[in-house]
């Protein structure tokens, strides 16, 4: 039933929803002042959610900042999914990586400079259609494809496809990692710098020792020039959609006491 709200939840959480839900009050209001405010609110909230200074700025408030490599060694580097592979319906035998696919090739470093011992992808991208809930990316296994592909043995590759949130990644990790009798070890955190916040915080909830390495950063450091804080970039609208959703995740697990 969480998952199914949640679901519910992210279709509010978009801006363009808002958007669209304020054009909609437009076309009941009669009052011509309350027309105006409406309708240069949206100007407004369009131009500060597309901005990219304000964008960089509060990404780099939220996201951890980079990590140079561990000096020390882990026998466990957990990839959790969420975006690494693209959806290609009937195409479906093909490796198509999307936008959160760094996870992953952070990992494949991570194994090749000796710092990771085994590869642990956590989760399924998983969506409601039709009523039923589906994994039509089936990305861990997608994944774990990839890795084989590129010669990383299947030694050294650890597979949990049932958790379908950031909760359940913490939950069926443990468990793995009881399986394998490794519970008391330190693991190695690897998900987008935006997730991280809430991933960790899961993954000490639920008793795991770990540390973390952040992959891609969505807020940069540098100025891409005066230009670009003022033209407005739709890519920023979902940049802020993503954020938004993210924080909102973080507080509802807070309430939730997942993390």
């Amino acid at each position: 039933m969480f998952f199914v709200l949640s679901k519910i939840l992210d279709l509010f959480l978009l801006p363009i929803f808002w958007i669209i839900i304020s054009i909609v009050i437009l076309k009941f209001v009669k009052s011509e002042k309350i027309r105006k405010c409406i309708i240069w609110g949206q100007l407004f909230f369009l131009l500060i959610l597309s901005n990219g200074r304000f964008t960089h700025w509060v990404y780099n408030l939220w996201e951890p900042p980079y990590q140079p490599f561990p000096n020390q060694k882990y026998s466990y580097g957990v990839v959790l999914t969420g975006g690494i592979i693209s959806d290609l319906g009937k195409n479906s035998n093909l490796i198509h990586f999307s936008s959160h696919s760094d996870r992953l090739m952070q990992a494949v470093i991570l194994y090749k400079r000796g710092i990771i011992e085994h590869i642990l992808i956590s989760g399924g991208n998983v969506s409601i259609q039709g009523g039923l809930i589906k994994d039509n990316t089936k990305e861990t296994e997608k994944s774990i494809e990839f890795l084989r592909l590129i010669g990383i043995p299947d030694s050294s590759i650890i597979m949990e496809n049932q958790s379908r949130n950031t909760h359940e990644n913490a939950e069926f990790t443990k468990r793995k990692l009881t399986e394998l009798n490794a519970q008391q070890e330190k693991i190695l955190l690897i998900t987008s710098a935006f997730h991280m916040k809430r991933s960790s915080a899961c993954f000490t909830k639920a008793g795991v020792a770990h540390d973390v390495f952040p992959a891609i950063k969505a807020g940069k450091d540098t100025n891409a020039g005066i230009l670009n804080d003022f033209i407005p970039d739709e890519e920023n609208l979902y940049k802020n959609s993503q954020l938004i959703h993210e924080i909102v995740g973080y507080v509802v697990y807070k309430l939730m006491d997942y993390c």
